[in-house]
């Protein structure tokens, strides 16, 4: 199949004028808040190539000829380098959608709402539509304050917390569960399936997980005027957790996430293989044909799309996933 991009520049396609320019052009695609990237990089051997605006935005497409093309986000322009010899520009570009007011400190109080409830409210604030995955909806927060802390900084806070992950996508703000390849109202996304004869490259790295088999977690009993203990999981060793939570609900929740993290371990997969447009960070892969230890399910943390003169190649970093 023939690989093939399209870029719209401020609402204007601009393929046609630089297809032949085409250098390289990287999509860097991560899971949670961190901005997904994109690198452009153009000959320039004429000067001829108009400089784009500070904050252009520039919509991406890949994919291949044959198939069609896949948008791979919105971005806004931030950085053009010219170089010689060679002479070449390079464009890099943010996720459009984590800048502006969502990035603005704020300092307040949240008492006696659900967690839900709070994603709701910071999404109305920016004009984004919240998805807040079920289970998360519904966990009541008794009191926590934002202090000089950006809206992103403090919902990504609230989402290390409960074991969840924080991300801005299509115009709409998410919580949803880390590494459990679902979408915000529970159903599962299939996964991609990874060949071992397809790939490119690949390195399995197993790293000794922790091996706490429980999590107690401690909480300050009003009624009673002393702390009482919750606990995730069964068994010994137990991890206890230090913060002291205000209800037994946050310290349930504190223990699940903290066993639900601890459990995932730290195994990762790398692997490139020919470009797959619809692979995404926190999607998921199936890998099937390699040898034993590799075979099955992986989380997506990046996913990194290059089409260059050696043509059009994915790269994934993935980690066990959590579960369902």
């Amino acid at each position: 199949m023939t690989p093939d991009f399209k870029i719209i520049a401020a609402g204007v396609n601009i393929t046609p004028q630089i297809k032949d320019r085409l250098l390289g052009l990287t999509i860097t695609d991560e899971a949670g808040t961190k901005a997904d990237t994109v690198e452009i990089v153009l000959d320039d051997r004429d000067g001829l190539i108009e400089l784009p605006a500070s904050g252009a935005p520039l919509l991406v497409f890949l994919g291949y000829r044959e198939t069609g093309l896949i948008p791979m986000g919105l971005f806004t322009s931030d950085e053009v380098m010219v170089t010689s010899p060679p002479a070449t520009l390079t464009i890099r570009a943010k996720a459009a959608e984590l800048s502006g007011s969502i990035k603005d400190q704020k300092t307040r109080s949240w008492d006696k709402i659900t967690l839900g409830d709070i994603v709701i409210t910071i999404a109305g604030e920016h004009g984004l539509t919240p998805k807040v995955a079920e289970r998360f909806g519904a966990v009541m927060v008794e009191h926590i304050d934002q202090t000089e802390e950006s809206d992103i900084s403090f919902l990504d806070r609230m989402a290390r917390e409960h074991d969840a992950l924080l991300s801005i996508k299509g115009g709409a703000l998410l919580f949803m569960g880390k590494g459990e390849g679902r979408t915000v109202s529970g159903l599962p996304i299939p996964p991609r399936p990874v060949l071992e004869r397809n790939a490119i490259t690949w390195t399995l790295t197993l790293t000794t997980r922790e091996a706490y088999k429980s999590v107690m977690a401690i909480w300050q009993d009003t009624m009673q005027a002393k702390r009482q203990e919750v606990a995730a999981g069964e068994g010994s060793p137990a991890l206890k957790l230090r913060h002291i939570h205000k209800t037994e609900d946050e310290a349930k929740a504190a223990a699940n996430a903290k066993l639900r993290e601890i459990t995932r371990g730290n195994d990762t997969f790398e692997a490139s293989f020919p470009g797959d447009p619809l692979i995404a960070a926190e999607g998921r892969i199936l890998t099937a044909g390699f040898r034993a230890g590799v075979n099955g399910l992986w989380s997506i943390k990046t996913a990194t799309h290059t089409l260059d003169g050696g043509g059009f190649s994915t790269a994934i970093s993935a980690e066990r996933p959590g579960a369902d």
